[in-house]
């Protein structure tokens, strides 16, 4: 039902609300495991075959024409369905026989529902239970989806670290890791390495840098890209620093050598200082290479909704966010932004308004229990406002129908 055709016909609506008051729509059999309500093929072409007396063919028929919006071909057979509902529902099966014309805009195939669902289950049970394994494989076949990954993964709690090489004591993505709430992300994502090379690689050890950029394997370009997105911060500090070292080694030039022969013909070399880059311009490196950056570009304290987590859910939270330098962040995640520098609320995915507001969740019926999240902060800067005016402080709603409001008094 989580389609723009069910949503669009108020299908989904219906079905929520049928379920939630534990009522049946049309009391019909054939249409028992749905409240009462058609929405599958199947369903029609049972009804069909069961109560107008229609044969498979004729029943199919009607499905194909249902589906394609035109019923001239099949009016005999729809009129005849028609005659049958209402002989024994009376107004009931006429209303019924009217919603079964309509399917055309959101019924669905059973069978392949069925599919669908069991594919969606495997998914869903790797994603939530082994979210490292499940990402790890995803990206290896599509890294479009990076920074989809680093969102469901930082909404799942995960701190996300660029790629790691084995050099020296620096450890590797397939060695230890720091905790288990730590995902480090595998080589492929840079643009230049295969999955196949990547594998490789971990099987490898440097001694240094210098080692690593001659035996690698790697284009300059890569060993860049991998500089930018900070597989090299633990070496370098700096990452101006290591771009400048690889030039070096890329020109043939030592730096020690130069030393040593300024010192043996007494001329005066001038040392060229290397300024550690800001954190906006590393939020701007590692977007250049990966679309996604992991650097916050400033600092900021998030007193709603995280950004991930609007992000993952594709709902409208409100979230406290800083930006600097075209770059947003609730002090995790990092997004595009381009608005002026400054402090924020943001309602996903793009309202703005400046300073850090309270928030209002305006429901227009009643929420399941388990479609209300208690926001762990808990500071009052974030509530439900329910159809009759009550409030549930310190939550924000898990489900698809609300009006985000920003509160400024």
């Amino acid at each position: 039902l989580n389609r723009p055709g069910p949503i669009k016909a108020g299908v989904t609506r219906e079905i929520r609300q049928l379920k939630l008051k534990k009522e049946v729509k049309f009391k019909v059999p054939q249409l028992s495991d749905t409240y009462g309500f058609p929405i599958y093929q199947e369903q029609v072409m049972k009804i069909a075959m069961d109560l107008a007396g229609l044969t498979s063919v004729q029943a199919d028929e009607l499905r194909k024409a249902i589906a394609k919006k035109d019923i001239s071909k099949v009016r005999e057979i729809y009129e005849t369905l028609t005659n049958k509902l209402v002989e024994i529902y009376g107004s009931e099966g006429k209303e019924l026989a009217r919603v079964i014309l309509s399917l055309g805009e959101y019924a669905f195939n059973k069978s392949h529902a069925v599919a669908y669902a069991h594919i969606t289950y495997l998914m869903a049970y790797f994603k939530i239970n082994y979210p490292k394994l499940f990402y790890d494989i995803y990206l290896k076949h599509d890294t479009t989806i990076l920074p989809t990954a680093l969102y469901n993964l930082q909404a799942l709690g995960f701190t996300i670290h660029p790629p790691k090489v084995n050099i020296g004591s620096s450890l590797a993505q397939n060695t230890e890791e720091a905790e288990e709430k730590t995902y480090v992300m595998p080589l492929y994502v840079v643009p230049g390495i295969s999955p196949e090379k990547a594998e490789i690689l971990q099987t490898q050890t440097f001694d240094s840098f210098e080692e690593f950029v001659e035996k690698s394997g790697f284009s300059l370009s890569t060993i860049e890209a991998l500089i930018k997105i900070g597989t090299f911060d633990e070496i370098f500090g700096s990452r101006r620093k290591a771009i400048q070292k690889l030039r070096s080694l890329k020109s043939g030039i030592n730096p020690e050598v130069v030393k040593i022969g300024s010192k043996l013909f007494g001329k005066v070399i001038q040392k060229e200082e290397v300024k550690v880059e800001d954190d906006w311009e590393r939020t701007q490196m590692e977007y250049d290479i990966l679309k996604v950056a992991l650097t916050p570009p400033t600092k900021v304290e998030n007193l709603l909704a995280p950004y991930s987590l609007a992000y993952s859910l594709g709902l409208p939270f409100g979230i406290h966010v800083a930006v600097k330098a075209g770059f947003g962040t609730d002090g995790r995640s990092v997004f595009k932004a381009h608005i002026p520098d400054g402090e924020y609320t943001l309602i996903y995915p793009n309202t703005y308004e400046l300073g850090k507001l309270k928030i209002d969740y305006v429901l227009d019926e009643e929420p399941l229990k388990s479609e209300i999240s208690k926001a762990t902060a808990g500071n009052g800067y974030e509530r439900i406002v329910l159809p009759n005016g009550e409030i549930i402080q310190n939550a924000r709603p898990l489900k698809n129908s609300f009006k985000t409001l920003f509160v400024k008094s």
